[in-house]
């Protein structure tokens, strides 16, 4: 199957406080596959994948979705670009369940009735998207009780169901135990053969031997 571009990246630069992070950087992730950006930690990948996500600003370069040149204003605007990450550190709300956690991230849409109405809705639709992507997750359950997997998944469930098809992933397996680990990379791998577009930043050689399609 021939490979199409999803989201590239071009002689991306960015300094902070005068240490250039990125020189003329290169990426490419395509449809329907994992693409993992591997390197020790400081090399920049996260950087470079914070660009792709609209939270920083490149200095030089240019970001491109589906070959078509893209300025991203910030997450918000990635998020309408239909671009979503994960950080390793995970923006919950404790005390909040799950299915409040991410109608937080949702935009609001005209004639969706009630806060309680839309809550209910969305939680058929947390039940639904989980399914599909081969795990279960209650979503009246409070953050807090969940372990750090099952948070996981709640923030990948954020940004899919605010209808992310390029998936990013900032060391996911980092706070995982392995078999955490593996049933995570099985979930977004999965997410991938639905022809979306997954790039996994990782320092794990087995991660990638195991999971990922290509590697920069």
């Amino acid at each position: 199957m021939s490979q199409v571009n999803a989201l590239q990246l071009t002689g991306i630069s960015k300094s902070f406080d005068g240490f250039k992070a990125l020189i003329d950087a290169d990426f490419t992730a395509c449809w329907g596959e994992v693409h993992a950006l591997l390197g020790e930690n400081g090399a920049g990948k996260s950087s470079l994948m914070n660009i792709a996500a609209g939270l920083y600003a490149p200095e030089t370069g240019t970001l491109m979705l589906d070959d078509n040149p893209v300025q991203l204003q910030g997450p918000k605007d990635a998020s309408r670009y239909r671009i979503g990450m994960v950080h390793q550190h995970f923006k919950l709300v404790k005390p909040f369940t799950v299915a409040q956690n991410i109608l937080l991230a949702l935009p609001e849409q005209p004639g969706e009735g009630s806060y309680r109405k839309r809550l209910r809705a969305l939680e058929q639709d947390i039940v639904r998207k989980a399914e599909e992507l081969g795990f279960a997750i209650d979503p009246s359950r409070v953050v807090d009780s969940l372990s750090v997997a099952e948070q996981q998944r709640v923030e990948i469930l954020k940004v899919l169901l605010a209808g992310a098809r390029i998936l990013i992933l900032d060391e996911p397996t980092a706070v995982l135990t392995d078999q955490e680990a593996e049933r995570l990379l099985l979930t977004v791998q999965a997410f991938a053969r639905q022809g979306a577009a997954v790039i996994l930043v990782t320092h794990k050689m087995a991660d990638v031997k195991r999971y990922a399609d290509r590697v920069t």
